[in-house]
C-alpha cells in the first residue's frame, strides 16, 4: 500500500470516528428529550387527573348544598 492510499484510509476513518461522534451525540440529545417528553406527559396526566378530582368536590358540593337548600 502506498502513502496516498494509507493516507486516504487514515482521513476516512477519522472522518467515519467523527461522524459517528456526531451521531452518538445526536442520539443522546433524541434520547433526552424522549425522556423529557415523557415525563411533561406525566405531569399533564396528573394535571388532568387532579382537575377531575377538584371538579368531583366542586360538584359534590354543589349537590350538597342543594340538597341542604331543600
Amino acid at each position: 500500500m502506498n502513502y496516498q492510499t494509507e493516507k486516504e484510509l487514515t482521513t476516512a476513518k477519522t472522518d467515519v470516528e467523527s461522524k459517528q461522534k456526531v451521531a452518538d451525540a445526536a442520539k443522546t440529545k433524541l434520547d433526552e428529550a424522549t425522556k423529557e417528553s415523557k415525563n411533561a406527559n406525566q405531569l399533564l396526566e396528573t394535571a388532568k387527573t387532579n382537575q377531575t378530582t377538584k371538579q368531583e368536590a366542586v360538584d359534590k358540593a354543589k349537590e350538597e348544598l342543594e340538597e341542604a337548600k331543600k
